[in-house]
């Protein structure tokens, strides 16, 4: 039997400081709300009024038991006492659909969902990504990112879909590979016209002058891609979309559902765990 232990912090907000920065991350860093007159707020007690919030919604008890007697069992049960209580961090690239197809993953499986991009603006008072990265660059952001994916890995029973940007640090593996990594893998084509037809405002990276909208974003993500290829090849297993249309017979990518990709997700995972993962990596 696996007994799990939550610890609860109170801080008086007598004795509370405007400022006490994670010890983890480098002071310097920590210099740019302030600049601007915004405390950045306690990193430390912000994580765990969040964390606590995110245990609460989720299970921390064993894995769900197996369903009632007549009733079959569905792949996400299957994979879901496979899994032990491993958590899942999806990666891949701006716009591939991480966060909607984490969500349906999470409920399948009687998991707790946490889009780690979310989870970083939440322990900055609110400040959007694109806020942060005009206002504090794009190291800022990565200092935080980087601690909060190594909160979130101490965390069982979790979904994550994490930033497109997330594996370019070493150390983020070493905190995913504490639980199962999954990288979604989509055609930068398809991607381009997603980003395209939705706009670049909260896309910090895919911010040009002028130009044709999908043109513009299709060079970006293809020069990202460049430089985070050989990082995504690092996950426990790859869903390739474009193989998954060939399996279902769908000429265009758009037409395959989240669902369908959350149910080849399960598929992935659990042959990775059975050892007989054979999916393949289709890199950009």
């Amino acid at each position: 039997m696996c007994v799990r232990v939550w610890v609860g912090v109170y801080i008086s907000p007598d004795h509370a400081q405007p400022t006490c920065p994670s010890p983890s991350l480098p002071p310097a860093s920590l210099s740019c709300f302030q600049q601007k007159n915004e405390a950045p707020c306690s990193f430390s007690v912000r994580l765990i009024r969040f964390i606590f919030i995110t245990v609460r919604r989720s299970s921390i008890s064993s894995p769900p038991p197996p369903p009632p007697a007549g009733k079959k069992a569905t792949k996400g049960d299957e994979v879901s006492s496979c899994l032990d209580g491993r958590s899942i961090f999806l990666v891949g690239m701006m716009g591939s659909g991480k966060t909607t197809v984490g969500k349906i993953l999470s409920e399948a499986l009687g998991y707790s969902f946490v889009d780690s991009d979310k989870y970083v603006e939440q322990v900055m008072g609110g400040a959007s990504v694109d806020r942060i990265f005009s206002q504090c660059g794009e190291s800022f952001f990565r200092d935080y990112e980087s601690e909060a994916l190594r909160r979130l890995s101490l965390m069982p029973q979790q979904v994550v879909a994490t930033g497109g940007g997330a594996v370019i640090r070493p150390i983020n593996w070493e905190y995913m590979k504490q639980g199962v990594t999954v990288y979604l893998d989509v055609p930068l084509d398809a991607l381009a016209k997603r980003i395209a037809a939705v706009g670049t405002e909260s896309r910090p990276l895919l911010r040009f002058e002028s130009g044709d909208a999908y043109t513009k974003v299709f060079v970006g993500l293809f020069t990202l891609s460049k430089k985070r290829g050989p990082s995504y090849a690092s996950a426990d297993v790859t869903v390739s979309v474009l193989d998954l249309a060939r399996s279902l017979s769908v000429e265009d990518i758009s037409d395959i559902t989240p669902t369908a990709i959350a149910i080849e997700v399960l598929v992935q995972i659990e042959k990775y765990l059975r050892g007989d993962n054979v999916s393949t990596r289709m890199l950009p």
